[in-house]
């Protein structure tokens, strides 16, 4: 038993130290190696099935598995932002121009034929095609981006790793007084 928990935890750490990896040298290929992806929704556009702070995780998508009603995430321009973003909707409706898809986007309280207008970044109207298709919705992990935010601020970061030295130094302590 004692060897399983050991491999079970060896194969969690090397998939975390993988992930983080890619996640900090090459977050924009992070779907390719691994399969999904995480973003933390930053606006209401689709409450309440996804809210501020939820951790949205997407899966790869093949171009043929999208349909009407899916929730996927993309890559747009966002003037308020002045850059382009990951923006999670509903797709509203499909159309074929030059063999090519394109996706209407809206979001959740967008009334039902009513679809985005997304812009680039001189004011020009942007079609959104499968290559600006991120992945499909999977699941989301409600309210994770109230933890983000708290390990981003130095003083909780700290607090954090102190207490978790403490903890540790505890347990270490604990169990060789027991034995």
């Amino acid at each position: 038993m004692s060897a399983i928990k050991n491999i079970m935890y060896y194969i969690l750490v090397i998939f975390l130290v993988i992930y983080v990896s890619i996640l900090a040298f090459s977050p924009d290929r992070m779907i390719e190696f691994i399969g999904f992806r995480a973003f933390i929704v930053l606006s209401n556009s689709m409450e309440p099935t996804i809210n501020i702070e939820d951790m949205v995780i997407c899966k790869r998508v093949d171009e043929e598995d999208l349909d009407i009603g899916d929730v996927i995430t993309f890559n747009v321009y966002i003037p308020e932002m002045d850059s382009l973003v990951y923006v999670t909707h509903y797709i509203g409706n499909i159309e074929e121009s030059d063999g090519v898809k394109i996706y209407y986007t809206r979001g959740e309280q967008q009334a039902e034929n009513t679809y985005d207008e997304w812009k680039d970044k001189d004011g020009n109207p942007v079609d959104i095609t499968f290559d600006d298709i991120e992945g499909k919705y999977f699941f989301k992990i409600p309210y994770i981006g109230h933890v983000k935010n708290a390990l981003t601020e130095p003083v909780i970061l700290t607090l954090v790793i102190l207490n978790g030295g403490v903890i540790y130094i505890l347990v270490k302590y604990i169990r060789r007084k027991g034995k």
